[in-house]
């Protein structure tokens, strides 16, 4: 079951956390609390590829992704060190940027596409706190085969969160949060917006959209077919299985995997599946 179980001792924290927002009147009416609460700056560090990467957090799960940056997804890391000056990378799923700040390190050029808009400005302003932002295209969209609007199932509405599914009840087994919702959300294909906008075609493309596999590949054919890598988060579900065979057929191989039950995803059991590098056989 994905999603976070939060422990009896960070039960307690948030108890005194609470405590201490109603004894110094920090509950939003005054401009004391907005001025406390816009004087607050929290951010983490990682280190990697030679540099202290900077994020912002603002909640446990933000800083649980900083924290283990290094060990969750060791093969994407691997696969990033491989990126150089000439790579167009397009990052499916960005999440709040982390990965696609790290891309951007060593990539030309990243074009990070994220549904769900909390995680659209931390994307941004993580992009701007290590000094890439020039190098990071944000899409506030998400992707699908065709230009309209998608109803989508929120799991919570928390910065850094995942397992949202379009047009469906997410089909990966998941814990809801707090404010589960459902909200319209714009859709393009990302292919059309090639086209249309003639821009330089990814060599590299990560896809990591938490069960939406179908409708997003539909929006991205054509950028697959032409691309030299996708890096592809497989939850074993048919339709993930489904896409991997798609992608295989578009002239891929596997040339490299590793399982997904090394998560280290809080309160997260046991899950069944690979992360994924695919690679065009003529290149």
């Amino acid at each position: 079951m994905h999603g976070y179980a939060p422990s009896v001792p960070r039960r307690l924290v948030r108890l005194a956390a609470r405590a201490v927002v109603r004894a110094l009147g920090l509950t939003g009416a005054s401009t004391w609390s907005n001025e406390i609460t816009q004087a607050l700056n929290p951010t983490a560090t990682v280190d990697f590829d030679g540099v202290a990467l900077r994020f912002r957090t603002g909640n446990g799960r933000l800083l649980w992704r900083v924290r283990t940056f290094l060990e969750e997804e060791p093969l994407m890391l691997r696969w990033i060190a491989g990126m150089g000056p000439e790579d167009v990378v397009l990052d499916i799923g960005a999440n709040a940027g982390l990965y696609s700040v790290a891309m951007a390190r060593r990539a030309g050029r990243v074009y990070a596409c994220e549904l769900d808009p909390l995680n659209v400005g931390l994307i941004h302003e993580n992009a701007l706190l290590n000094g890439v932002q020039d190098r990071v295209v944000v899409l506030p969209v998400a992707c699908a085969a065709t230009d309209g609007v998608v109803e989508v199932h929120f799991r919570d509405l928390s910065p850094g969160d995942a397992l949202q599914s379009m047009g469906r009840p997410q089909p990966i087994p998941t814990r809801l949060g707090s404010r589960p919702h459902i909200s319209p959300v714009l859709t393009l294909s990302l292919d059309g917006i090639w086209s249309r906008a003639n821009l330089p075609r990814p060599t590299k493309i990560k896809i990591d959209v938490d069960g939406n596999e179908r409708t997003v590949l539909e929006g991205i054919r054509e950028l697959c077919a032409s691309a030299r890598e996708i890096y592809y988060e497989d939850f074993q579900l048919a339709e993930s299985q489904q896409l991997f065979a798609d992608l295989l057929a578009l002239g891929f191989d596997e040339v490299e995997r590793a399982s997904l039950g090394l998560s280290t995803s809080p309160g997260a059991a046991q899950v069944n599946g690979y992360n994924r590098v695919l690679r065009r056989r003529d290149s």
